[in-house]
């Protein structure tokens, strides 16, 4: 399958490979991701927060299931879904250079998942 960035999102990308980010203080100071990304984490967490109030609200959600998250920013809604419900398995689908910076958000919390790279597909 042939995937093609829009030109913004590839200059961005182009960016995001050239940065790096070890810790999660690195993720929240950086002023490129800053650019693209909700922060603070707090307003993050907030709507992460009310879109689970409302999966909880609006639909059935069984015990042991999988997800597919498809562009996950820094992994904060799979760190915070995982501490809310239970799964089988949590797969992110994105582009490299964005699961480089949500392996370091997610390990740093101990959190399981598979990353997949869109070029994989």
């Amino acid at each position: 399958m042939d995937f093609t960035l829009s030109k913004v999102w590839d200059e961005y990308n182009k960016q995001l490979e050239s940065i790096n980010i070890k810790t999660v203080d690195d993720i929240l100071k950086s002023e490129l991701l800053d650019k693209f990304i909700l922060f603070p984490i707090s307003a993050n967490n907030d709507l992460v927060r009310l879109e689970l109030h409302a999966l909880k609200e609006h639909m059935v959600v069984e015990k042991e299931f999988n997800v597919l998250e498809i562009g996950a920013g820094i992994g904060n809604y799979c760190k915070l879904f995982r501490e809310t419900y239970e799964v089988n398995s949590y797969t992110i689908l994105d582009l490299e250079s964005m699961l480089k910076i949500s392996q370091v958000f997610l390990d740093s919390y101990k959190i399981p998942y598979t990353p997949v790279g869109y070029n994989k597909l």
